[in-house]
C-alpha cells in the first residue's frame, strides 16, 4: 500500500478516490497542489461535498451560485456515470478531470493539466486558418493572374485572328490583282497583235516618205506598248508562281558574247565604248532568265550613259562568279539605291522613258534562281551592277546556248496555202492582210467546225490557243494531222507565255510564236517550209 500510495505520488496527474458514500479515500499530493488545499484540509473520510464546494468558492468550477455548481457536480458522482471535463482556471490553464465509477461505488477521478496540448491544438488551429487564408489569398492572386492572362490570350488570339484575317485579305487582294492583271495583259494583247500585224503589211508594201515616217512612229509607239504589257503580264505569271526554272551548267561566253554584240550598235550610235571581260568560266543558272537580268543590267548601262564606257566583266570567287556591269552614266543616289528594285520605281533625274518595271522583273528572276545583286553607285561617277551565280561543278557536262540570229531574210520564192483558226475577226483580218502582201494564200476561220469540214489539207496551220470551245489550239493541230495523216508544219499563236506549253510545242512539233505577232519572226517561219 505504502508503494502505491508512493506511485501516485509520482505521477504528473493528480489523482483522487472517493467511495461509495461520496467521501475521500485517497489522493496524491499533485491532487493537492493542483487546487492549493490547505495544509492538513485533506484527509481520509472528509466528504467530497467540502472540496467541491472550497472550489467552487475559488472559482474552479466556473461562474454561478456556489451551492448550484456544488449540486451539479454532486448529482453526476451519485449517478455514478462516467464523466470528462475540461476547465480553464483563472490562471489560465487548462485542466482535463476525467472520472470513471469503481465497481463496489464510487470513483477514481485524474486531473490532468492539458494545457500545453490545448494551446498546440489552438496554434495548429490559428496556423491552419493562417495558411488556409494564405492558400486562399494565393488563390485569389493566382486566379487574378489566370483572369488576366486568360484576358491577355483572349487579346492575343483576337489580334491574331485579325492579323490572319488581314493577311487572307491581303493575300485575296494580290491574288486578284495578279490574276486581273494577267487577264487584262492577254486581252490588251489581242488588238495589239491585229495593229502589229496590219503595220506588218504597211511595211511589207511601198509608201511615201512622210506616210513611211507615220508607220515607224506608229511602229515605234506599238513596240513600246508590247514591251510594256508583255512585262506586265510576266510580272503577273512571276506573282502568280507560275514559272518554274531550268538549272543547267552554262558556258558564260554564249550567254554573254551575244548581249555585247547586241548593244554595240546602240553604244556606238552613241559613242560609248562597250568592252566585255568575260574570261572562260561555267557557271550553273538558268539561260533563259539568267540572261534577260544581265541584258537588264547592260541596257540600263547604255541608255543611262552619256559618254564614256561600258563594261561587263566576271570575277572568280570562292563557290560563285561575281557578273558586273560597270558604266560612267548619271550614276544614283546613295539614298534612292534602296528602292530601285521596286516596281514603277523611276529616279527623277533622268529624262530617259519608261515605267521603272524593268528591275522590279529582274528582283523576281534573281529570287526565283536563288540569286542575289549588289549596286554601288554614285552620283555623275557612274554604277555598278553585280550579281553571284553559283560556279559550275567540274567534270560536268556544260550545255551550250544556241543564241538565235537577229539576221532574217525576207525574200521567199514559194507561195504556201495557210489556214488561220482564230476567234478574234480583227486578228483574222490582220493576219490576211500580211500574209497576202507576202504573196500567200490564205484561208480564215472563227469555228473549228469549219476547219472539220475542209477536205483537202493546207501547207500551213496558223492556230490561236484559247479558241473559246473546247478543243484548244494545240489539239485541233493534232486533230487535223491525225485527219490527213500528215504532219502538217503548224505555228501556235498565244498570248500565254506558259513554259509548259511552250515545251509542249516542242515535243507536237509545232512553233510557238508569241502575242503580239512580230512580222520578222513570223516570215521567218514562213521561209523555213518547203
Amino acid at each position: 500500500q505504502n508503494l502505491l500510495f508512493v506511485s501516485m505520488d509520482n505521477l504528473a496527474q493528480g489523482i483522487s478516490v472517493i467511495d461509495k458514500d461520496l467521501q475521500l479515500v485517497a489522493w496524491n499530493k499533485t491532487y493537492a497542489e493542483l487546487y492549493h488545499y490547505p495544509d492538513n484540509f485533506l484527509k481520509v473520510g472528509i466528504p467530497i461535498e467540502n472540496l467541491i464546494r472550497f472550489n467552487a468558492q475559488n472559482g474552479e468550477c466556473g461562474f454561478g451560485d456556489v451551492e448550484t455548481l456544488v449540486q451539479k457536480r454532486l448529482t453526476h458522482l451519485r449517478n455514478a456515470s462516467q464523466h470528462r471535463f475540461l476547465r480553464r482556471r483563472a490562471n489560465g490553464r487548462v485542466i482535463e478531470m476525467l472520472g470513471n465509477p469503481l465497481p463496489e461505488g464510487g470513483f477514481v477521478t485524474s486531473f490532468t493539466d492539458v494545457t500545453e496540448h490545448i494551446e498546440s491544438q489552438i496554434a495548429l488551429k490559428e496556423a491552419n486558418i493562417d495558411l488556409q487564408n494564405r492558400v486562399q489569398a494565393r488563390s485569389d492572386e493566382v486566379k487574378s493572374v489566370n483572369q488576366e492572362l486568360i484576358q491577355e490570350i483572349n487579346r492575343r488570339a483576337k489580334a491574331e485572328l485579325e492579323l490572319i484575317k488581314a493577311k487572307a485579305e491581303a493575300e485575296k487582294a494580290n491574288h486578284t490583282k495578279t490574276e486581273f492583271l494577267a487577264l487584262a495583259s492577254h486581252d490588251i494583247l489581242q488588238p495589239l497583235n491585229a495593229a502589229r500585224l496590219y503595220l506588218g503589211a504597211l511595211e511589207a508594201a511601198p509608201l511615201e516618205s512622210a506616210t513611211q515616217t507615220i508607220v515607224d512612229k506608229l511602229n515605234a509607239s506599238v513596240q513600246s506598248t508590247e514591251t510594256l504589257i508583255s512585262t506586265l503580264l510576266e510580272i503577273a505569271r512571276f506573282d502568280q508562281g507560275a514559272i518554274n526554272p531550268v538549272l543547267i551548267d552554262i558556258h558564260l561566253n554564249d550567254l554573254l558574247l551575244p548581249i555585247i554584240n547586241e548593244f554595240c550598235v546602240i553604244a556606238e550610235n552613241k559613242n560609248l565604248q562597250l568592252k566585255g571581260n568575260i574570261g572562260n568560266h561555267k557557271v550553273h543558272s538558268d539561260p533563259l532568265y539568267l540572261r534577260r537580268i544581265i541584258q537588264n543590267f547592260v541596257s540600263n548601262a547604255v541608255k543611262y550613259t552619256q559618254q564614256g564606257k561600258v563594261l561587263v566583266c566576271c570575277r572568280k570567287r570562292k563557290d560563285y562568279l561575281l557578273i558586273q556591269v560597270w558604266d560612267t552614266g548619271v550614276g544614283i543616289p546613295e539614298q534612292e539605291q534602296g528602292h530601285i528594285f521596286d516596281d514603277f520605281y523611276r529616279w527623277q533625274n533622268t529624262n530617259e522613258e519608261g515605267l521603272g518595271l524593268g528591275l522590279g522583273l529582274v528582283k523576281r528572276m534573281q529570287n526565283l534562281l536563288g540569286l542575289t545583286s549588289e549596286v554601288k553607285s554614285k552620283v555623275n561617277v557612274g554604277s555598278c551592277f553585280s550579281i553571284k551565280v553559283p560556279l559550275a561543278k567540274e567534270k560536268t557536262l556544260v550545255e551550250k546556248i544556241t543564241v538565235p540570229s537577229t539576221q532574217t531574210t525576207f525574200e521567199t520564192n514559194h507561195q504556201l496555202l495557210a489556214w488561220c483558226i482564230d476567234d478574234d475577226p480583227n486578228n483574222l483580218d490582220a493576219m490576211k492582210s500580211l500574209l497576202e502582201r507576202w504573196q500567200h494564200h490564205i484561208l480564215c476561220f472563227t469555228k473549228i467546225t469549219e476547219v472539220l469540214e475542209q477536205t483537202q489539207p493546207p501547207d500551213l496551220l496558223l492556230v490561236d490557243f484559247q479558241l473559246g470551245q473546247h478543243l484548244d489550239g494545240l489539239a485541233l493541230i493534232q486533230t487535223m494531222r491525225d485527219k490527213f495523216d500528215r504532219t502538217i508544219p503548224a505555228v501556235l499563236i498565244t498570248a500565254m507565255r506558259d513554259p509548259k506549253l511552250i515545251q509542249d510545242c516542242k515535243e507536237s512539233g509545232v512553233h510557238y510564236l508569241p502575242k503580239p505577232v512580230k512580222p520578222a519572226k513570223l516570215r521567218s517561219i514562213l521561209q523555213s517550209i518547203k
